[in-house]
C-alpha cells in the first residue's frame, strides 16, 4: 500500500476503560500532525490497557514512519503473529523486506556533506609566503627635513594660489528663551467643561420635571374621573419630581464652580516652563429615592 497507512482501527465497548480509548485516540490525532515518535508512545500506551492486535500494526506504522526501522519491523512481525491472516499480509511482508534490506532503518537521511562522493571540497585558503618581500626603500617613518633619509621639500611656488585659511567657528549660540506659557488655561477650560456640564444638568432637570408634571396629571385625570388610584404613577411622580430637584441642585453647583475656576484662570498670571496638570471630575449619583453629586477639581 506504499508510504500510506494501513486503515486500521479499534473498537472500544461500551464496559472497556476509556483510557486506551483516549490513548488510541491521541495517537491518531498525532500521525495526521506527523509527530510519529508521539503516535507511537500513545499506541503503546493503548495496547498497555487492551491487547488488541490491531494497535501493533498502528505501532509499526508509527515507528516506520518515525524513521525507526528496528521497532517497525518488530512490531509487524509481532502483529502478524496475532493475525496471521491479515488481509495486510503481503504489504507487511513487503514492507518488512524492504526495511530488512535496508539495513532496518526505515529512512534514508541525506548524507552529510564531507561523505557525498559528488561534493566539490572546500577551497583551501591562498598561502601566505613564509618570508615576505621587503617593503620598497624610501624615507624613514618619522623622519623630518633635517633628518638624514628625508625627502627635501621644495619650496612654496607664487604662481599657484594657496589655501586660505579656514575662519574661526563662531561661539555657540544660547538657546532660544522658551515662550510664556499660560498656566491659567486649563483652569479656564475646566471652568467652561463644569459650567458646560452644569447646563446639562439643567436640561436633565427639565426633563424629569415635565416626567413628574405628566404623572401628576395622570394622577388628577384619574382622581376626577372616579377611577382606581395607581400607585406606581404617583411613584413614578415623586421618583421623578426628586431626580429634578437633584439635577437642578448640581446644575447650579456646576454652573458656580465653572464661574469660579474661569475667573481664576483668568487672573493666574503666564509663566515660563511645564503647565499645571488638572483635571475636573463631576459624578451625579441618582437613585430612586434620593440624588446628589460630586464635583472634584485637582490642580
Amino acid at each position: 500500500m506504499g508510504a500510506g497507512l494501513f486503515p486500521a482501527s479499534t473498537s472500544f465497548a461500551a464496559d472497556e476503560t476509556s483510557a486506551a480509548r483516549e490513548h488510541a485516540q491521541k495517537g491518531k490525532a498525532f500521525m495526521d500532525l506527523g509527530k510519529y515518535n508521539e503516535a507511537a508512545a500513545e499506541y503503546e500506551a493503548a495496547y498497555a490497557d487492551k491487547q488488541d492486535p490491531t494497535l501493533l500494526l498502528n505501532l509499526a506504522q508509527a515507528y516506520r514512519m518515525a524513521g525507526n526501522g528496528n521497532k517497525a519491523v518488530f512490531f509487524y512481525r509481532k502483529y502478524l503473529q496475532h493475525v496471521p491472516k491479515s488481509p495486510y499480509r503481503a504489504d507487511i511482508e513487503e514492507k518488512i523486506t524492504t526495511l530488512e534490506k535496508s539495513g532496518a532503518t526505515g529512512a534514508v537521511a541525506p548524507p552529510p556533506v564531507g561523505d557525498n562522493p559528488g561534493a566539490q571540497p572546500p577551497a583551501a585558503p591562498p598561502a601566505v609566503p613564509a618570508n615576505p618581500p621587503a617593503p620598497p626603500p624610501g624615507p624613514a617613518a618619522g623622519a623630518t627635513p633635517d633628518q638624514p633619509g628625508a625627502p627635501p621639500v621644495a619650496p612654496p611656488n607664487p604662481a599657484v594660489a594657496q589655501p586660505l585659511p579656514l575662519p574661526p567657528a563662531p561661539p555657540p549660540s544660547s538657546p532660544p528663551e522658551a515662550a510664556p506659557i499660560d498656566h491659567g488655561k486649563n483652569l479656564r477650560l475646566a471652568g467652561l467643561v463644569t459650567g458646560g456640564a452644569g447646563v446639562l444638568s439643567y436640561v436633565v432637570a427639565a426633563i424629569f420635571g415635565g416626567q413628574a408634571k405628566d404623572a401628576q396629571r395622570n394622577v388628577e385625570k384619574t382622581a376626577n374621573s372616579g377611577g382606581t388610584f395607581d400607585p406606581s404613577e404617583d411613584q413614578r411622580g415623586r421618583s421623578a419630581q426628586t431626580k429634578e430637584v437633584a439635577f437642578i441642585v448640581v446644575g447650579s453647583a456646576a454652573l458656580a464652580a465653572g464661574g469660579v475656576l474661569y475667573y481664576l484662570g483668568t487672573r493666574h498670571p503666564a509663566e515660563t516652563g511645564s503647565p499645571p496638570a488638572g483635571s475636573v471630575a463631576l459624578l451625579p449619583s441618582v437613585a430612586p429615592d434620593r440624588a446628589g453629586a460630586a464635583l472634584r477639581v485637582t490642580f
